[in-house]
């Protein structure tokens, strides 16, 4: 199935989707839908902080949603639901909500091992429902725009800087991170989106050349194209950069701190900004798919290659501490 980035679709789509959660990415994604979808979509939320939501969603003057003292069983042949609560709560609730007959879009990072994984991909083949992990740059309009325009050219170096600054304020809430995982295990799904847009899909970390893995970096080598990318939870300054060399000297700069809007700035092109809504073009793909469809380029049953991937990083855990501040 071929992404879809048409906003008149999306603002005449009446839909109706269960939010697992409550906290401010919860938030975001309730606000994401109410904004972009037809005024009658219907959310529901299922959480145990039902409380604080509610402060929240009379603050603001929402009234599409309703509260949920339990999941119901999914009676409609295709019902959908997004799994945000804690991060070790998403697989218990995505097993939940699969054999209650949801197709499910569970929120990043996917805390599981191996043997979960599996059962996940039993679990949604037997059910028959899809299970989408959360890569909403996979769904970036403005990067795959940005890789069309330099297509006749090659990359050389694709650089990528994710930092978050320390105790960030977004939207009056604080943004918390889970320091039960590394942090590269949290952004290595943003990497590997980026990565698969710019590059090339399926690539393996375990046969690609490792030139520095550490608390603050990592730095590979695939098929002659050296890959940097950098991340901090504790940085000075929120970045979000993706900067590119070509075998032409060309060099573009995407500046993506708003996701918003993305700035491009090119050394010999216009430089230029782009709308980059990215979280409201993954729901529309996510909610108009399921299992009997082409998959997504984020469903799990795409995604072995990207496990592999992180099995490979955490190997390196054993011996470095991620969790160290740049």
């Amino acid at each position: 199935m071929q992404r879809e980035f048409i906003d008149k679709k999306i603002s005449n789509k009446k839909i109706q989707i269960l939010l697992c959660g409550s906290g401010r990415w919860a938030q975001n994604l309730y606000k994401e839908i109410s904004e972009n979808f037809h005024n009658k979509s219907k959310i529901f939320f299922y959480t145990k902080n039902k409380k604080n939501l509610l402060l929240w969603l009379t603050k603001n003057k929402y009234s599409n949603f309703e509260l949920l003292k339990k999941i119901p069983e999914a009676k409609k042949k295709n019902n959908y639901a997004i799994v945000v609560n804690k991060n070790k709560d998403h697989f218990n609730m995505t097993v939940s909500l699969l054999k209650k007959n949801y197709n499910v879009l569970v929120e990043k990072p996917l805390i599981c091992s191996e043997t979960q994984i599996n059962y996940l991909n039993k679990l949604s083949q037997i059910k028959k429902k899809i299970i989408i992990i959360s890569m909403q740059l996979l769904y970036s309009e403005a990067f795959l725009k940005i890789k069309n325009k330099i297509k006749k050219d090659k990359i050389k170096i694709l650089e990528i800087s994710w930092l978050d600054k320390k105790k960030e304020i977004i939207n009056n809430i604080l943004k918390k991170h889970d320091y039960s995982i590394n942090f590269i295990e949290d952004v290595y799904y943003h990497f590997y989106s980026i990565i698969t847009i710019f590059l090339k899909k399926n690539f393996s970390l375990k046969n690609s050349r490792i030139l520095k893995i550490d608390f603050n970096k990592l730095i590979i080598d695939i098929n002659n194209v050296v890959i940097k990318c950098f991340f901090s939870r504790d940085a000075k300054k929120r970045k979000r950069q993706i900067t590119i060399l070509t075998k032409l000297n060309n060099k573009i700069i995407i500046n993506f701190n708003n996701f918003k809007n993305v700035l491009v700035f090119k050394n010999k092109l216009k430089n230029e900004t782009m709308q980059n809504f990215t979280l409201k073009y993954q729901i529309f793909n996510f909610i108009n798919n399921n299992y009997n469809k082409k998959p997504l380029v984020n469903d799990i049953r795409n995604l072995s290659i990207f496990f592999e991937n992180l099995k490979f990083i955490k190997n390196y855990e054993k011996n470095i501490d991620f969790n160290t501040s740049i």
